[in-house]
């Protein structure tokens, strides 16, 4: 039986993100990138105002693609990776079907905040500018047309991420997580752990050679990883 493998992206990005991973997944992972509000498939859709609309929209993209009986796991990257968290912990509480297994990729746990600068509120060309100075948008992307296209998703989400409450929280899967980073990405590793209070099960960290898109920069050996414990 397949494992369809529910993929949320990072802050600015589409669906399409995940399109590398095509080449590399096993035969028994059916690979659902989600499309969030605002952008790729579903361009000229409101963006979302707040997590609660969030998550429910992206909880009901999985609960609709999903046929009863069928095993699933969950991939969100960075900011992907607390919607990711927030889907789950409402699949939790409504006792829906349970994933197999769960992956939060590049990003802190939910109760501990980020440390980083809130950029959302600056004028156009102070938000391109930091945008780049984080490094992980190509310079020219923030020029001319493209700009214009890029800026009002990376603004939306950046908006979103700093509205997030980093309350404690009192919530644990029934099911493995695993916790993926790139080594050469900013966050500490000591925060990384902290995830493991988040499951009743195995916890699992596993760092890859790359930056903070570890997963498309080292595809292969970040779906190989997959391949190897979405099951187990």
């Amino acid at each position: 039986m397949k494992t369809k493998l529910f993929c949320i992206t990072y802050a600015g990005g589409s669906a399409n993100a995940y399109a590398v991973w095509k080449n590399y997944l096993s035969d028994n992972v059916e690979m659902v990138p989600v499309e969030l509000a605002g952008r790729g498939k579903r361009m000229g859709e409101p963006f979302y105002s707040s997590w609660k609309e969030a998550a429910e929209d992206v909880y009901s993209a999985i609960r609709n693609s999903l046929r009863e009986g069928e095993e699933y796991a969950v991939y969100g990257h960075s900011m992907g990776c607390w919607i990711a968290f927030e889907v789950l912990d409402m699949i939790r509480k409504n006792h829906d079907s349970q994933p197999v297994t769960a992956y939060f990729s590049a990003n802190t746990p939910p109760h501990l905040e980020s440390g980083e600068e809130k950029i959302s509120f600056l004028d156009d060309d102070e938000f391109a500018e930091k945008i780049v100075e984080l490094g992980d948008t190509p310079p020219e992307i923030m020029k001319g047309e493209l700009r214009n296209f890029f800026l009002p998703v990376l603004r939306a989400d950046y908006k979103l991420v700093e509205m997030y409450d980093h309350k404690d929280r009192n919530v644990a899967f029934d099911y493995d997580i695993h916790v993926l980073y790139g080594e050469k990405d900013t966050t500490e590793k000591n925060d990384l752990m902290e995830w493991q209070k988040y499951t009743n099960k195995g916890f699992h960290i596993h760092g890859f050679s790359g930056g903070h898109m570890f997963f498309r920069d080292d595809a292969p050996e970040t779906t190989d990883y997959i391949n190897r414990t979405i099951s187990n």
